[in-house]
């Protein structure tokens, strides 16, 4: 898709300099332009992410600096789903049921909506680390993951794609270190862990979390577990 919306939008044009009917391609146009617009955004945002894993993984990750995902990076998987919908209304329009088409670029956009909102309240609004632990930033506060309640870490998936896990040993200490002192916060931080008996539990963090890759975040606390947290690289 990455090259077929541009090109077939191109040639569409063409045709109505050429002389094809204004009122039935032009809308085909319009779809076709949407769906290149957001293609393009998904491959070059999606390389300008690849890139920043680069240069993240050659540099050393900051304490007391805190992190978050931009907002180009969060638009990136939404842009998607608005491509093949634009696509496919090209097609529907090309037939001639340009309303149709329209219906079917709304459905796709509401996907790309629910993508985009469906994480919220489950993923960090940012990551700070610091000397004693990890501070996990929520909407209204934060709480602290400390070095020493992180039994194992593991990375899950492939890097550009990589699920960070946290089995913890103390979740009702980390839930305790919210701040500020809000029910409506310490809700938060509790769905963010999962409790298990004994006291332990689990937190997972989805790819890209606060802007950084799995790798980088696994390989930072495990330096920072080692006595390392300036030396994560």
């Amino acid at each position: 898709m990455q090259l077929l919306a541009p090109v077939a939008l191109v040639c569409v044009l063409l045709a109505i300099a050429g002389g094809a009917s204004r009122a039935r391609w032009l809308p085909v146009a319009a779809f076709l332009a949407v769906a290149a617009l957001a293609s393009s955004y998904f491959w070059l945002c999606g390389g300008l992410q690849r890139r920043r894993t680069q240069r993240r993984r050659q540099t050393e990750v900051a304490f007391g600096v805190r992190y978050t995902q931009p907002l180009w990076m969060k638009l990136i998987l939404p842009s998607m789903p608005v491509a093949i919908g634009a696509m496919l209304g090209a097609l529907v329009a090309a037939a001639g049921f340009a309303s149709v088409a329209a219906g079917i670029l709304l459905i796709f956009a509401g996907l790309a909506v629910f993508i985009s909102i469906a994480p919220f309240g489950v993923v960090p609004r940012g990551l700070t680390f610091e000397t004693s632990g990890m501070r996990v930033h929520v909407y209204g506060g934060s709480f602290v993951v400390p070095w020493t309640a992180i039994a194992r870490v593991d990375g899950v998936g492939p890097d550009h794609t990589q699920i960070v896990q946290l089995h913890l040993t103390d979740a009702d200490a980390i839930i305790a270190s919210h701040e500020p002192a809000d029910p409506r916060v310490r809700a938060r931080v509790e769905r963010f862990l999962s409790k298990r008996r004994g006291g332990g539990g689990e937190m997972m963090m989805m790819p890209w979390a606060a802007g950084l890759d799995g790798p980088t975040i696994v390989r930072t606390i495990y330096a920072a577990q080692h006595g390392n947290g300036d030396r994560a690289n």
